[in-house]
């Protein structure tokens, strides 16, 4: 204890040879006074009662302790106790007062109160005691004999010294320079503890990135719950040209921001996108920017704001704020920065498993829309699996397919999914009138349009398989820009539904082909006996040919089917059979 009473001694020295603190502010900055924060302080008030010899304590408004009382000597515990009683009436009724003050605390017996705040805390007072005014001992006795009644309190008065006018000065600024030196200290332990903390909630946060199941919207839970100086946080995505939307927002259990929009330029959000760079903005209580948060009841004073870009693009805006504090520490800047830093990454993550999950899907469903081509004729069967396969791949509320099963036919079906039976009706007949009242023997236009209709946006695009035009695919969408990626998956939907219904029409004229031929054998068969016994011969030619020559089935089918018809008449056969191939 005497070694550390020693070097808080040395210490005080350094103070009062220096003029300047940036000897101090090493000495603490370097961790030397870094035991445990109150135990350094009232070894700082033990020292600066030794050297100033005054007693030395700190209480809050209240008056009440805040350290232990430090005295240069032994005080009867009667006298303690009467000292601490008296200045809970003393300081709260001098606590307005700013300035150092000496206070008579009886009369004559002078104390200092010296008003000072703990950097992040509330006012404390740092009082010390006791001496006279020169030449006024004898008359002090006398005076407190008459008056006082507690006798623990005439030993204060009897080693109490006197002090000139010099000397009563010289022993405050000594008493401040310790307010000083406490103050700092102070405030490097709350920066260390703060700094500590801090780490523990980076490598929290780092460590929460490398859950697999971490997306934006978890990530944005955790940093709110995790920081103490956000009152809220919340991201913003484009939506349209120049406008966003916030997308998800977390406050507690308040999602009222969410789905709400703004403009570029708009208010401190589309001010921050404007600008393309990190921004703070403090003390804004009264600013009329902030009515876009106010509407909801939410009213922030202080405010950051995070442009997220992927690939040279302005993707959304970070956003984050406090109702309570109106300024933000450097420290919590610099913090802010990080996490939008961390946030641009697991955006990126985010992005590239969305990326990755949709190629997956569209993989799993272009390998149902072959194998249900391969064992479906029914066109219109197919469409309906389509229409469902567009809503999943597209993330869209309807879809619809306005078409004709045969080219050459009158009639127009209609299919969709997601719609009431108010807008399937209207919409039916919107898109009839467009395309249907008027022939249309190649595609109407060549690139996916965007067309509202009853305050509701689609996306549509021509149905065609080998020029010719059998109708149209329709998917709701929530802009009137989607973005690329869903214009290429119409296009290729569309393009398989085209397929399907080329596929279906086809097949119906191949089965009417089929049946006819088999109607000609068996005819043949009934009056031409004779020429069966040919065709069988020249049919196991045939085979064995093919087989020579290594030829597949598919071929050897083909010259059987040609040697069936062989002795048919080539106008009956261009009549019936109008297929080019056959």
């Amino acid at each position: 204890m005497a070694s550390r009473r020693s070097f808080f001694t040395n210490i005080l020295r350094i103070w009062e040879a220096e003029t300047q603190h940036s000897r101090i502010r090493n000495l603490i900055s370097g961790g030397v006074l870094m035991r445990s924060r109150m135990e350094s302080i009232q070894e700082i008030q033990n020292a600066y009662s030794l050297v100033t010899d005054l007693f030395i304590g700190i209480v809050d408004e209240k008056g009440d302790s805040f350290t232990p009382f430090s005295f240069p000597q032994t005080v009867e515990i009667g006298a303690s106790t009467y000292i601490q009683d008296r200045l809970k009436e003393i300081i709260p009724n001098s606590c307005h007062f700013e300035d150092s003050l000496i206070y008579d605390f009886i009369p004559g017996l002078k104390m200092y109160i010296i008003p000072f705040r703990l950097p992040f805390q509330r006012t404390f007072f740092l009082v010390s005691g006791f001496f006279l005014e020169e030449g006024t001992k004898h008359e002090v006795l006398n005076f407190s004999g008459k008056t006082v009644q507690d006798t623990s309190l005439f030993p204060l008065v009897l080693q109490a010294k006197e002090y000139s006018e010099a000397a009563k000065q010289k022993k405050l600024r000594q008493l401040e320079n310790a307010c000083k030196l406490i103050g700092q200290l102070w405030a490097a332990e709350h920066e260390r503890m703060q700094y500590q903390k801090k780490m523990r909630e980076m490598k929290e946060t780092v460590h929460f990135l490398s859950d697999p199941q971490a997306d934006v919207d978890s990530f944005l839970t955790h940093v709110q719950k995790r920081t103490d100086a956000l009152d809220f946080i919340g991201f913003a995505v484009k939506s349209e040209a120049n406008v966003f939307t916030v997308k998800y927002f977390h406050s507690g259990t308040d999602r009222s921001m969410i789905g709400q929009k703004f403009m570029l330029g708009e208010g401190f959000l589309g001010q921050a996108m404007a600008a393309e760079k990190f921004q703070i903005w403090t003390d804004i209580q009264e600013d009329p920017r902030t009515h876009f948060f106010k509407r909801f009841g939410l009213l922030p004073s202080s405010l950051f704001c995070a442009p997220v870009r992927l690939h040279g693009e302005n993707k959304g805006l970070l956003f984050g704020g406090s109702f309570h504090r109106a300024h933000w520490e450097e420290f919590l800047v610099e913090e802010f920065k990080f996490l939008s830093s961390l946030f641009q990454s697991i955006y990126l993550i985010s992005s590239l498993k969305n990326q990755i999950n949709s190629q997956r899907i569209q993989w799993f469903t272009m390998n149902e829309i072959l194998r249900h081509l391969a064992n479906t004729t029914d066109g219109e069967k197919l469409l309906s699996i389509f229409l469902d396969m567009s809503m999943y791949l597209m993330e869209s509320p309807a879809a619809c397919v306005v078409f004709r099963k045969n080219r050459l036919s009158e009639q127009i079906s209609f299919l969709s999914r997601g719609m009431d039976e108010t807008l399937r009706s209207v919409y039916q007949k919107d898109l009839e009138s467009r395309f249907f009242t008027k022939p249309f023997h190649a595609a109407p236009f060549t690139k996916p349009e965007v067309y509202r209709f009853n305050d509701q946006w689609f996306l549509e695009y021509p149905i065609i398989c080998q020029e010719h035009f059998y109708g149209i695919l329709s998917v709701a969408v929530d802009q009137p820009h989607p973005p690329q990626k869903s214009k290429e998956c119409l296009i290729t939907l569309a393009n398989v539904c085209g397929i399907s219904l080329a596929m279906a029409e086809n097949g119906s004229e191949m089965n009417r082909e089929h049946e006819f031929y088999h109607f000609l054998i068996d005819l043949e068969q009934y009056f031409r006996p004779d020429i069966l016994h040919h065709k069988r011969k020249a049919k196991e030619i045939a085979r064995k040919f093919c087989r020579s020559l290594d030829l597949n089935d598919l071929f050897q089918d083909m010259i059987h089917y040609a040697i069936d018809l062989i002795n048919l008449d080539s106008a009956i056969i261009q009549k019936y059979f109008p297929i080019p191939k056959i």
